[in-house]
């Protein structure tokens, strides 16, 4: 188990309690900023469903590759996952309900930049 899903972790910071307070719901379009290995992604995924989707972004290509091994063992197919910089990528234009950002803002270089390219991709 890895640091970021660890149940010490779980035990301050509930991903499913947190989502569900964002208003996610079967057939939501969900965007994880900062996805990591899929804290929030992966119960996000089983939230939205078969009809919903959830697009997970991250600079550290060895997270995205072990949130997809997790989102395969789980059989979840409804991810869609890039490698990338926030600050410099849109994954799509005004196709979300949903842009989140679990404890992760702080880490950006340019947080600002961040939040428009979120904006723009909110429907």
């Amino acid at each position: 188990m890895s640091l970021h899903d660890d149940e010490e972790r779980r035990r301050w910071q509930n991903p499913e309690a947190i989502l569900m307070k964002t208003g996610l719901r079967p057939g939501s379009t969900f965007i994880d900023v900062g996805c990591g290995e899929g804290f929030f992604a992966i119960p996000a995924a089983k939230v939205v469903g078969e009809k919903g989707w959830v697009y997970g972004l991250d600079i550290n290509p060895k997270a995205v590759s072990r949130l997809k091994e997790k989102a395969s063992k789980e059989k979840l197919r409804n991810l869609k996952l890039k490698v990338g910089r926030a600050e410099e990528t849109i994954l799509c234009e005004g196709c979300a309900d949903i842009a989140f950002f679990g404890i992760v803002l702080h880490d950006f270089a340019d947080p600002v930049k961040v939040l428009k390219n979120s904006k723009r991709m909110l429907s």
